[in-house]
């Protein structure tokens, strides 16, 4: 009898809700992105009255309206798209490229397709980038791009898509060269290599398709890594999409209204009369956060309990 997995569950029905969130946010939303009212008049018991924002959250605005006087529901809805798409396809390419580079140096002439033979320099360059925290070099590199900057918000969300992976893959592909290893040295391969199949043969015939496993759960591992990164860039102000930074006050605003940038934005402005502002959008980044650590985490124990605990796994 097969063992309920509460976790991959619970996991997988948060995911699928916030990516129906994300696909369907912006035509659900009552407002445009932006859209912003400080004046509002809002049907009570008293009869219709004037609401200066912030306005708690009301009937008509579930999660309040904002200082800046938008409703957090609509800015929440239009901004899921930016963190749920950030996280997936930057996990989704980091995976692609680590798979690639380990491919092309197992591959190329300097390794000579031996088994067990060292990386080549190209590898080991590659692989030395794991000493730096990712974080501290994409602030400093995105530090005096992200805000105000010239560059369109696609343009710039897809600079800072190549930055996070391009810094995310060495951490991959030790983890990935060790398995492509192991693999190579398995039966099913040896017996392919016999009967004359060629290097690239053998990796992309017998070996990809042997790694189907280890690809799903590495991506789910990075999903929770790429969001994570995502919300220590919104505490410093890096906001996916662009920051748009007014000096006198200092204000910081997420062009897109991704989630991590909405808390990033909202911290500076929490007070004990308008906890709602921070907490609405807090909330959403953590269950999001937990949707991927709960899927990565379900992922893991079964593909542990279907190979037996294989310490390559």
């Amino acid at each position: 009898m097969k063992r309920f997995n509460l976790q991959l569950t619970l996991g997988l029905f948060l995911l699928a809700a916030i990516a129906v969130l994300s696909l369907m946010g912006s035509h659900m939303a009552p407002h445009e992105s932006d859209f912003s009212d400080n004046l509002v008049y809002i049907e009570t018991e008293k009869g219709r009255e004037l609401f200066i924002s912030p306005v708690p959250p009301m009937r008509q605005y579930p999660l309040g309206i904002d200082q800046y006087g938008r409703d957090i529901l609509s800015v929440m809805l239009h901004g899921a798209k930016f963190s749920f798409g950030t996280t997936v396809v930057v996990a989704l390419l980091r995976i692609i490229f680590a798979i690639g580079a380990v491919f092309f140096t197992k591959l190329s002439k300097r390794s000579k397709f031996k088994i067990g033979r060292k990386s080549s320099s190209l590898h080991r360059s590659i692989t030395g980038l794991n000493a730096v925290p990712q974080f501290i070099i994409i602030y400093f590199i995105l530090y005096g791009i992200n805000f105000n900057s010239s560059l369109s918000v696609p343009l710039l969300t897809l600079l800072q898509w190549l930055l996070l992976v391009v810094f995310g893959v060495p951490g991959l592909i030790p983890s990935i060269s060790e398995y492509v290893s192991q693999l190579q040295r398995s039966e099913f391969v040896t017996a392919a290599r016999s009967n004359g199949a060629g290097p690239l043969r053998i990796m992309l015939v017998h070996i990809l398709p042997h790694m189907k496993e280890k690809i799903l759960l590495l991506f789910s591992q990075e999903t929770v890594s790429v969001l994570t990164l995502v919300g220590q860039l919104g505490i410093f102000n890096i906001f996916i999409g662009g920051t748009l930074f007014t000096p006198a006050p200092p204000i910081y605003h997420s062009i897109t209204h991704e989630w991590a940038g909405l808390v990033g934005q909202y911290r500076f402005k929490i007070q004990p009369g308008n906890w709602w502002i921070l907490l609405f959008p807090l909330i959403g980044f953590i269950i999001m956060l937990l949707a991927f650590y709960l899927t990565s985490r379900g992922l893991e124990l079964t593909v542990r309990k279907k190979y037996h605990n294989t310490s390559y796994l």
